[in-house]
């Protein structure tokens, strides 16, 4: 828990990594007690996805991709200029 709140507040993403070394446990035994911690509401959050690390340039190739024709349109003005 002392993990989470050393960060600031918008910085509290966790790493299964950090994890694991905070609490001195196994990589595998990480999720275990991620979901444990979670189903007994000692901590509030949501678990987004769970990649390997292998996969991460992939993940990041396809996010890319997908944001690749995307534009942002300005809505419409509702008043224009008026000349003084």
């Amino acid at each position: 828990m002392d993990l989470v709140f050393q960060r600031n507040k918008n910085e509290r993403v966790l790493a299964y990594k950090d994890v694991c070394n905070s609490c001195l446990c196994e990589m595998k035994d990480v999720e275990v007690l991620v979901m444990k911690a979670l189903s007994l509401e000692l901590i509030n959050g949501y678990i987004d996805e769970v990649i390997y690390p292998r996969q991460t340039r992939y993940k990041i190739i396809e996010a890319l991709e997908s944001c690749k024709n995307k534009r942002l349109s300005m809505p419409p003005r509702k008043h224009g200029n008026i000349p003084l």
